[in-house]
Order: C-alpha cells, then sequence, then structure tokens
C-alpha cells in the first residue's frame, strides 16, 4: 500500500513524529499501531505497520529493506520502534528499586501510581502500572502474564506491591 511512497518521505514524516513526542516524553518509542496523518495526504497512515514490516524477520521485510539504500536502513533502524525494554530488564529495575528503597524504608511497597526513572531513558516509567496490568483479574492482564516465563512470573509475583492493609 506504501509503494508510491518513497522511504525518504516515509522516514522524514516518522523522525518529525519522533521528535515532536519526544519533547515531551523523552523515552517515548513508535509503537506498532501508530497511526498519524501524513504529508502526502494520507490522513490514517499506518506508520507504526510501516516500519514494523520493514524491521521485522521475514522474508517480506528483507524485501523491502533490499529496496532501501544502505542511508535509508541507518535511517530506520535508529528510530525508536517497539518496547524500549524487555520484561528481565522490567524486573530488573524493579527489583533495584525495592532493593533501594527498603534500604530505608524496610516495609517499603510499590504502588499501582509510583513512577520511577527507568535505566532506559523514561524519566516516569508507571512502574506500578507496569505491575498492576500483570497481575489485575483482567483478561488483559492475563494475557500480558502469559507471556512471561515461569520465573518471570515469580519475579513478579515475589515483588513488594500494594498495600499491607486488607479490609474486613
Amino acid at each position: 500500500p506504501y509503494g508510491d511512497i518513497s522511504p525518504d518521505k516515509a522516514l522524514d514524516a516518522l523522525e518529525a513524529e519522533v521528535a515532536q513526542q519526544q519533547c515531551t516524553m523523552p523515552g517515548w518509542r513508535i509503537p506498532a499501531n501508530l497511526t498519524l496523518a501524513a504529508p502526502w495526504g494520507d490522513s490514517r497512515w499506518k506508520a507504526g505497520h510501516w516500519v514494523s514490516a520493514r524491521r521485522c524477520d521475514s522474508d517480506q521485510a528483507r524485501a523491502s529493506r533490499s529496496k532501501m539504500t544502505t542511508r535509508q536502513q541507518e535511517r530506520l533502524d535508529a528510530l525508536p520502534y517497539g518496547e524500549a525494554f524487555n520484561t528481565d530488564e522490567a524486573l530488573d529495575a524493579l527489583d533495584g528499586e525495592v532493593a533501594r528503597r527498603q534500604q530505608v524504608e524496610p516495609e517499603w511497597r510499590l504502588a499501582r501510581k509510583h513512577e520511577m526513572v527507568a535505566p532506559w531513558g523514561d524519566p516516569k516509567w508507571k512502574a506500578g502500572l507496569w505491575i498492576s496490568n500483570r497481575l489485575a483479574g483482567r483478561e488483559s492482564s492475563r494475557a500480558r502474564r502469559d507471556k512471561m516465563s515461569e520465573r518471570q512470573r515469580k519475579r513478579l509475583d515475589a515483588l513488594p506491591y500494594g498495600s499491607t492493609l486488607r479490609y474486613r
């Protein structure tokens, strides 16, 4: 669907979007479902899909990349795309935060609203929400947990999270 759009035009639009988003959210990355108004008139350009279709490990992606110049490929690879971190990196950051906080306050627990500076550059990572999105009883939470290894689930479950107060 993007055969008539040059990679340079697409990359220009993506780089501009990244620059705009990172002014207010320094750790922002292009999600696979990003849709934006493109300068060539497509008001619902599937920009995230455009990146994904050239960065994933498939025959189609390799074919699309082979049509790009070396400089275009470098620009594409430089785009912040997808998750900034993986589950183990998130759990490592959470373990470190807990260890630091509990040195000062041994009973400290992560709250749903807890934000922290993340090692991958997000100055206000919503760490508590990341945990909540994997512990809540919703189907989406179960789906996220299902993607985790048994070792990762045990690490997540071991985090001191939520209130210790129990209501009767």
